[in-house]
């Protein structure tokens, strides 16, 4: 049941996530999933080599089965905005129609008008006629501008023409289009399906090594609070650090120091170099490169349940990202090594922005130390690959001591 609401809630989310969006912002995000689609699947390949389920098969079917259902969403956002479109197109032809109509209307009269006052005879009489010289005048200027206003009658009904012909193109575009889309999303649900075929069956398979697997996430689970009390208490002695500094700065100038420096405080004591660090690291929410050059998102922040074991809530501190064997993780931002922890056999690196750290763990090997300065996307350590989840960073975003979710900070995401 909870499932259910679950998967219910999601997608009207992400339905919802597409409303307003232009067709170029759509066009775009559909490339980006459809790249991300076409990586996952890679990955799927590989895994399915061997022929047993794994979890780590399981964590990119779902993945791949999210990222497709965003894709039919993404599609039918674009359907929706075509038709908009083709009601305008209609609308559009409508107007112009009726316009040309009435313009080829007023251009026949005035023809026919110039046809019984074509010769010049009829055009004299007309002007003598006239009671005086004004008069006269008048009627000569007159039958200029008829003249005149018949030729840029003329330009008018071209240009009329030639905008109708344009939108009766726009239109038949867009149904093409439309049609294609159509046709795209229905493939899409089939895969879909296919997938969600294939993910029963692996849970199936996975579900008879239950023991097995509550063994290893007990492992997992332990190590990942090892990690955790690591993290946090390297922080702690960051903010602590920074404390010191700012309160000996401040009794050599003779002032006191700032409330956020007093003993206990979860503030972190910037300096002014510190502080635009950390605005340019906030300034960058949603634009911050990935930790990793390929991947695809597997494992999400927060409690989730676990893709097998029933009943069982996994909380993660960061978000697992899949990517190639040997991949090396990168720095998303501009700062400073200030911790290198080993939980097991795995190593995580600490990397301070201003008030913002960031880490990376999951690696086999690391390539800085500990008070190194680093600039973006520098190469900070390999990532381990292991028998039961392959190739997987976890990347993982604090503020002081509050974990934040990543996937809201990361470009594309």
């Amino acid at each position: 049941m909870f499932k259910s609401i679950s998967v219910i809630v999601v997608l009207l989310l992400v339905s919802l996530a597409g409303y307003g969006q232009t067709r170029a912002e759509l066009e775009k995000r559909k490339q980006q999933l459809e790249k991300d689609i076409a990586y996952t699947q890679r990955i799927l390949n590989e895994t399915q080599k061997d022929k047993s389920a794994s979890l780590e098969e399981l964590q990119a079917l779902n993945s791949q089965i999210r990222n497709r259902q965003k894709l039919i969403n993404n599609v039918n956002s674009q359907i929706n905005v075509l038709d908009n479109e083709i009601y305008g197109n209609q609308r559009q032809i409508a107007s112009l129609r009726e316009k040309l109509e009435k313009l080829q209307e007023e251009y026949a009269s005035m023809v026919s008008f110039a046809f019984r006052n074509k010769n010049s005879y009829s055009k004299l009489m007309f002007i003598f006629a006239a009671k005086d010289f004004q008069q006269a005048f008048r009627r000569i200027r007159y039958l200029q501008d008829i003249g005149e206003y018949r030729r840029k009658q003329a330009g008018y009904i071209k240009e009329t023409q030639a905008a109708l012909n344009a939108e009766i193109e726009k239109l038949k575009n867009n149904k093409s289009r439309q049609v294609k889309l159509l046709a795209e999303n229905e493939k899409q649900r089939d895969v879909l399906n296919q997938d969600k075929q294939q993910q029963s069956a692996v849970v199936s398979q996975l579900q008879d090594k239950e023991e097995t697997l509550k063994e290893k996430l007990a492992t997992q689970q332990q190590e990942a609070r090892r990690l955790d009390a690591a993290i946090t208490a390297a922080i702690k002695r960051e903010i602590e650090e920074a404390r010191r500094k700012a309160e000996a700065a401040a009794k050599a100038r003779g002032e006191a120091p700032a409330p956020e420096v007093s003993r206990g405080s979860s503030a972190l004591a910037l300096t002014p170099e510190a502080k635009a660090l950390s605005a340019g690291f906030a300034n960058n929410r949603g634009k911050l490169p990935w930790p990793v050059e390929a991947g695809v998102i597997v494992s999400r922040f927060g409690r989730q349940e676990h893709p097998v074991l029933e009943n069982v809530i996994v909380d993660n501190l960061g978000v697992g990202i899949k990517t190639d064997p040997g991949a090396v993780a990168r720095a998303v931002f501009e700062g400073e090594v200030t911790s290198i922890v080993q939980i097991g056999g795995n190593l995580a690196v600490i990397v301070k922005h201003g008030e913002y750290f960031t880490v990376y763990s999951r690696l086999k090997s690391v390539l800085v130390e500990q008070g190194d300065k680093v600039i973006l996307k520098q190469a900070l350590g390999v990532v381990r690959t292991s028998p039961d989840e392959g190739t997987k960073v976890e990347f993982q975003l604090w503020k002081g001591t509050v974990k934040l979710n990543p996937e809201y900070w990361l470009y594309g995401r």
